[in-house]
């Protein structure tokens, strides 16, 4: 009898926390787990077949199940895998996970968040380190592209990795359109 009281007692605790906690993201936003987001072959290369960032089909079949649902956060599984193997593998691995995340936070698709389902301290400082370096590519709008500054301007919509010249003029470029279009909604 003790046992079970201690038990409801518990379980009427943890109901209450759960009212009470918020999550990680602001705001009431339907999530969706993605198990196996990254595969790798043999080689610590992203698996063509198995994995779903690098594959555009299935990142397509994705981004399109979470539309259609309205999920506006999606959190990733192994994203350990990204900081697997060489350096060019790792730079690779980058590249693609960037252009998912731009791909997946367009204004094509609903999803507003994107978070990381961790299982070490190491994953989460790489993954910290990751995103202290390079923010996402610059979108421009359609009437953007009609400008005379796009063709010099144009490259910032690639993800360019830090070990890339063009990182540092690249990231300061992105700030201050960033900071242009949030301040008169409109760049060129």
């Amino acid at each position: 009898m003790k046992k079970q009281s201690i038990s409801s007692a518990l379980f009427c605790a943890l109901i209450l926390l759960s009212c009470i906690l918020k999550g990680q993201v602001p705001g009431h936003q339907r999530g969706l787990y993605i198990d196996k987001f990254i595969v790798l072959d043999n080689g610590s290369n992203i698996s063509n077949i198995f994995s779903i960032v690098g594959n555009s089909a299935k990142e397509d079949e994705l981004l399109n199940y979470c539309d259609k649902n309205h999920i506006t956060y999606i959190n990733l599984s192994d994203l350990y895998k990204v900081f697997q193997g060489t350096s060019a593998q790792v730079d690779s691995k980058k590249a693609a996970l960037s252009a998912f995340i731009c791909k997946a936070k367009s204004s094509q698709h609903c999803i507003r968040f994107v978070g990381a389902g961790v299982g070490g301290f190491g994953t989460i400082d790489s993954i910290n380190s990751y995103n202290e370096l390079q923010t996402p590519a610059f979108q421009f709008q359609d009437a953007e592209r009609n400008s005379p500054y796009y063709s010099d301007l144009s490259f910032v919509e690639q993800v360019i990795l830090p070990t890339d010249e063009r990182f540092l003029v690249a990231e300061g470029v992105k700030l201050t359109l960033r900071l242009l279009s949030s301040k008169n909604k409109k760049v060129l």
